[in-house]
């Protein structure tokens, strides 16, 4: 993908003088990173996508604010690759927003089993000139849950009072 910088100069430029105007470009995107986390049974990751978030808008000529900001129906930004993709490589480079309710982000995993879909809802925010990362895991969890409470079968009158219990969890 390709970057979109933009600069405002503060000097009033002529246009018969050739001298030099200084610029300082500044980001006008958000740059979207994954990192990898703990993949479980699965081996490796064949397919991210990222939908429906605001992708139009228009940027103001000094580059300090997006208006107008809005989505189009079904639109995405996916990467992929059967072999998996090497996330130190992948970067999505989007429009900064406050996520739309609706925002998704959907990760394929595969194994020597075959292949599962991953979905979470996105939300908060992205900002102009910044980076955020994205950690894909899967946290496998053996047997259920035991939560154990033996209260004491001690009888209060109505004044109440303290009792002792054991809570075993595991």
């Amino acid at each position: 993908q390709k970057d979109l910088l933009v600069a405002k100069s503060d000097e009033n430029i002529s246009c018969n003088g050739k001298s030099a105007v200084d610029l300082t470009f500044k980001h006008a995107l958000t740059a979207i990173k994954f990192t990898q986390g703990e993949l479980g049974d699965y081996t490796k990751i064949t397919s991210i996508t990222i939908s429906e978030v605001n992708n139009q808008g228009d940027l103001s000529l000094d580059g300090a604010s997006w208006d107008n900001v809005s989505a189009t129906s079904g639109n995405s930004y996916a990467i992929s690759s059967q072999d998996g993709i090497t996330l130190n490589d992948v970067l999505l480079l989007l429009m900064p927003q406050t996520l739309p309710s609706g925002a998704k982000l959907l990760v394929t995993m595969s194994n020597n089993d075959g292949t599962k879909d991953f979905s979470a809802d996105l939300t908060g925010d992205w900002q102009k000139g910044y980076t955020v990362t994205y950690q894909l895991s899967v946290n496998k969890i053996f047997g259920d849950y035991v939560l154990e409470i033996t209260p004491n079968t001690k009888v209060f009158d109505e004044e109440g009072g303290v009792v002792s219990m054991t809570v075993r969890s595991y």
